[in-house]
């Protein structure tokens, strides 16, 4: 029995520590031809949405083209991000990684959650097996931009993460940047998101979604004074108005604001913050 766990663990390209829970439906994806970018919106905060995006970067991982996944970390982390990915994952590692500002922001959004360190962790493990050849930071550093500017440097950043159509990036980023129509905010500034400007045949964007539950995220209430504050802490997420099972569901409408959806298939559950919170 044991031989045959280890068996499968390695023709699925995983390690015994971190195994690749299979997707339906996810050969649906690379099915269509010319497709160089994927890109999972997901909810910050969560568990299950880390990990069900590790479990895109395998199934990605199983085909002849080689991989570089891009996640939502500000430009700035790249190189502590290679040096994590080519460490050993000790815990001197992980104090090196986590040294970086984000990790310690009041705004701590869900980003920077013990998931998301689990899922640098386990992309660590597939770089070192060869399954993928790199993690890409995309999210704007520096000076303050408009949200149009913001969403094309991040365009332009994931544009660049490949040179090669022998490449797949596969992206894990917020799902509002995952859209590919219009978006207007509450003050009536309407923008593109990232992913839609990126090629429109060669990308697949896809909205994660749970079955309700609850997600560390952060809200800015008004105090009786009307000033703003930041509260970053679980919070509840509605149920969908229909249960799906886990899985890929292409969507059938062209000008839909995503190609398709990764169905998670259960409930959310909030991920806490993976360094303390101290400044």
């Amino acid at each position: 029995m044991l031989g045959l766990l280890l068996g499968l663990l390695v023709s699925s390209g995983a390690v015994p520590s971190s195994p690749c829970t299979p997707i339906p439906r996810v050969e649906t994806l690379f099915a269509v031809s010319g497709t160089r970018w994927i890109v999972a919106g997901e909810l910050h905060g969560t568990n299950e949405m880390p990990k069900a995006f590790g479990d895109l970067v395998c199934a990605a991982a199983r085909g002849k083209r080689g991989i570089i996944v891009a996640l939502e970390h500000p430009v700035d982390e790249q190189r502590l991000l290679d040096d994590y990915l080519s460490s050993n994952g000790d815990a001197a590692a992980k104090d090196h990684l986590l040294s970086f500002p984000i990790w310690h922001w009041a705004m701590q959004d869900g980003r920077t959650s013990q998931a998301y360190l689990a899922l640098l962790e386990r992309l660590r493990l597939m770089k070192k097996q060869g399954m993928i050849r790199g993690v890409v930071a995309v999210q704007p550093s520096g000076k303050p931009l408009s949200p149009a500017d913001y969403e094309a440097e991040m365009a332009r950043t994931i544009r660049d993460a490949s040179t090669s159509a022998d490449e797949l990036v596969v992206v894990l980023i917020g799902s509002t940047h995952a859209r590919t129509t219009a978006f207007t905010t509450r003050d009536g500034t309407t923008y593109m998101p990232m992913a839609g400007l990126l090629p429109k045949d060669e990308t697949i964007t896809l909205d994660m979604s749970g079955m309700g539950g609850s997600a560390w995220n952060c809200t800015m209430p008004k105090d009786a004074n009307g000033t703003s504050g930041i509260a970053c802490a679980a919070h509840p997420v509605a149920p969908p108005r229909k249960a799906y099972p886990r899985g890929i569901a292409l969507a059938r409408d062209d000008d839909a604001a995503f190609s398709g959806y990764f169905n998670l298939g259960t409930s959310l559950t909030a991920s806490l913050p993976a360094a303390t919170n101290d400044q």
